[in-house]
């Protein structure tokens, strides 16, 4: 993390923080192990990077608000001392925060190496953009320069990622929600893609089970313009119940953005085709 970084501390930075003054050694130093992983808890936690010395001077600011002891930092007092009041007093509640921020950050580590994956997935998404404002139709990159370029862990695990925040970890079809199994489905086919953005753009994308994901990359389901399903007429329906289909399913609102519906657009007229 970068040491010189600045941000405007948050509500849950200054109660970490103050829980942290209240409850480590009071000669706790700058580079205790247990402040780099509060920083890196908080980074996972905000998207904000914290250095060390920021947290490590927040502790010495509270140090000032203590009635208890001398010394300490002044700077911020006004906003410090609302937090001191409000919590020093009220370890119950403090304690409820901190235990929910540790439970909310416990593959941390993990945590840690998806967001900055996200963060140069986010960077090369914006390149891509630009990129492709310049670049005529004819000297769009080839799938395979694309695959060399693109298709590698990083990238297929953020896009997949990126589909599990959205979807909040279910199965967009029947709500199934074992982390495990769950699969980043493209609309348009990886292979079927014209250029690198449609590749590794999220809207490009599905989040479902095992099942509907190889009914809607056989195209035996599809979504029309309003995100209603369409099921082949191939599936009987007395296998709807079996498959867990159910014609009248709508996708959600929130999920037809105006990209995912340009890609459903695309995946229909196969359907169709297909359905004939």
């Amino acid at each position: 993390m970068k040491e010189n970084t600045r941000h405007s501390w948050s509500g849950i930075e200054h109660k970490i923080a103050l829980y942290v003054y209240l409850y480590s050694p009071k000669n706790i130093k700058k580079n205790d192990d247990y402040l780099k992983e509060i920083c890196e808890r908080l980074y996972c936690y905000t998207g904000n990077e914290m250095p060390i010395g920021s947290i490590y001077a927040k502790l010495q600011n509270y140090k000032y608000c203590d009635p208890n002891e001398k010394g300490g930092l002044k700077g911020n007092y006004k906003k410090h001392i609302v937090y001191w009041n409000q919590y020093a007093s009220n370890p119950s509640a403090l304690q409820k925060i901190y235990n929910n921020f540790i439970e909310s950050t416990n593959n941390y580590k993990e945590m840690k190496k998806i967001i900055q994956n996200r963060n140069d997935f986010d960077k090369f998404q914006e390149e891509i953009k630009e990129e492709m404002k310049t670049v005529s139709p004819e000297k769009k990159d080839a799938f395979f320069e694309s695959i060399i370029n693109i298709r590698n862990p990083q990238f297929q695990q953020t896009f997949k990622h990126n589909l599990k925040v959205e979807f909040n970890n279910k199965c967009v079809i029947c709500g199934l929600n074992i982390y495990g199994i769950l699969i980043a489905s493209h609309i348009i086919a990886y292979s079927n893609c014209n250029d690198k953005y449609d590749m590794i753009n999220h809207n490009n994308g599905l989040l479902l089970c095992p099942n509907h994901d190889s009914l809607f990359d056989k195209h035996l389901i599809s979504f029309d313009n309003e995100g209603k399903i369409m099921i082949n007429h191939n599936i009987p329906e007395e296998m709807y119940s079996l498959l867990e289909l159910n014609n009248n399913y709508t996708l959600p609102n929130e999920y037809l953005s105006k990209e995912r519906l340009n890609y459903l657009n695309k995946h229909m007229e196969i359907f169709n085709i297909i359905n004939r």
